[in-house]
């Protein structure tokens, strides 16, 4: 029997597209952000909102951050020195009949960060010099450095991942090739810190980082993962986890010491199963870098159904809060006539039965 799991809606409105929400906890507040459009492809302009909720997860305000008409894409909340920010790719609508294209060229995508100092009040956008889309949250690495990926159409044709790197927010970021394949196509990327990286790596060893990468070629393959044991510039050939699907991937360390990945799992793109279950994995520690199969541990837990015939889902994002719950967002179509942002709370415990 499946665990009963405390979900809501963070908002609704019928009339507009509400997609790629992230959330974080920032001044004993939950933040929601999110893009607003018409369409997933959107043909009109595109915002992002931010709502906060209040102790009974009921929205308390919605902000307006930033409105374009070009496309504001997939955003993602951190907190950086005292301040909550927010990392989001623009793409040019130069060719609004080709979706792809625009995306898959660098040249046409920029990536910007608002930034605010009590959630309520914002500035930006302040343009980087990073180029590509969906990018991951900042990650302040052990060496402090700033670390983020995005990813783009290589010369070979298939999608690859780049990692970014800075000494400080408001300077030039430094590319590095982290994932390319002439058989596949990496996206999506995710990164996290281990804690106990000195169980698999000698010292002296510098920012430990693990990508988790979505595949994205249609051909049912799983979750890849690539390895940094220097803050990011180095990466190690990527390698398959028995993670299927994981679009746009969200995943951390949690207090536990065990990791938490939320996405989508769909492995093909049939119209019959595309963008309906978003699930939950539960990963022990001694699993995530284990040499022969990394991640053979996991627990699934399944999130949500989209039940539209026209489902459009599961791009999540996740924080755990002071009393240990995991607070997760995700957006869905369901019975409505365009998606929403919902929200799930759950704990490690409802990965198994008590003992």
């Amino acid at each position: 029997m499946l665990p009963k799991i405390d979900q809501g809606v963070v908002i609704r409105d019928d009339d507009c597209w509400q997609g790629f929400p992230d959330t974080a906890y920032f001044r004993n507040k939950i933040f929601v952000v999110y893009r607003e459009s018409d369409y997933h492809k959107p043909t009109g302009s595109t915002s992002l909102r931010l709502v906060i909720l209040d102790d009974s997860l009921k929205v308390d305000q919605s902000i307006l951050i930033d409105r374009t008409d070009d496309r504001l894409n997939c955003p993602r909340l951190f907190i950086m020195a005292g301040e909550l920010c927010i990392i989001c790719d623009q793409v040019q609508r130069s060719d609004p009949a080709n979706f792809l294209k625009m995306e898959d060229d660098p040249t046409k995508t920029t990536v910007q960060l608002y930034r605010s100092v009590d959630g309520h009040h914002w500035r930006g956008p302040q343009k980087t010099n990073i180029t590509g889309i969906v990018p991951d949250r900042v990650h302040l690495t052990s060496d402090n450095t700033l670390l983020t990926t995005t990813h783009t159409k290589g010369q070979n044709g298939k999608l690859c991942a780049q990692a970014w790197v800075t000494n400080h927010i408001d300077s030039d970021w430094l590319p590095f090739p982290l994932a390319k394949s002439d058989k596949c196509h990496f996206c999506e990327g995710s990164i996290a810190f281990s804690k106990r990286a000195d169980e698999f790596f000698p010292r002296p060893r510098v920012g430990l980082a693990m990508c988790l990468l979505r595949e994205n070629s249609g051909k049912g393959l799983p979750a890849y993962h690539s390895i940094s044991n220097d803050s990011g510039k180095k990466w190690s050939v990527p390698h398959r986890t028995l993670l299927f699907g994981c679009h746009r991937p969200s995943w951390g360390q949690l207090k536990s010491g065990n990791f938490l990945v939320t996405c989508r799992t769909s492995f093909s793109f049939a119209k019959s199963c595309w963008a309906k279950n978003t699930v939950a994995c539960l990963i022990p520690s001694r699993s995530v870098l284990h040499p022969a199969t990394p991640m053979q541990d996991a627990e699934i837990l399944p999130l949500d159904y989209d039940r539209s015939v026209k489902c459009d889902s599961g791009y999540t994002g996740w924080v755990q809060l002071p009393d240990g719950s995991i607070f997760i967002v995700n957006y869905i179509t369901d019975e409505a006539p365009k998606p929403y942002i919902s929200w799930y709370r759950i704990t490690e415990r409802d990965f198994h039965l008590s003992d």
